[in-house]
C-alpha cells in the first residue's frame, strides 16, 4: 500500500510538474507515519511461528546482494545522468 501512495506521489510530479509539489508532499506523510507506528505495531501483534527451518544464509546473501547493488546502482546513474539535469 504504502508503494502505491509513494508512486502516487511520483506520478504527480512526472504529469503536473511543480504545480503538484504541495499534494505530493502530503502523500509522503502516510510512509512517515507508518515508519513510526510499525515498531510499536510488531511490539504488540502476535505472530505465528512455523515449524519450518530458518533459511539465514540466505537472508545473508539477500542483505549482501542488496549492499553491492545500491551503491553500483547510483554509480550507474552518476555515469548516465548529465550533470546539472
Amino acid at each position: 500500500m504504502l508503494g502505491r501512495v509513494v508512486g502516487s506521489s511520483i506520478l504527480l510530479l512526472v504529469v503536473f510538474g511543480s504545480a503538484a509539489q504541495r499534494l505530493s508532499d502530503l502523500l509522503v506523510y502516510p510512509t512517515w507515519i507508518w515508519m513510526a507506528s510499525a515498531p510499536v505495531l510488531a511490539m504488540f501483534v502476535p505472530v505465528r511461528r512455523t515449524s519450518a527451518p530458518r533459511k539465514k544464509t540466505v537472508h545473508i546473501l539477500a542483505g549482501a546482494i542488496f549492499a553491492v547493488a545500491l551503491p553500483a546502482a547510483f554509480l550507474a546513474a552518476e555515469l548516465v545522468v548529465s550533470p546539472g539535469s
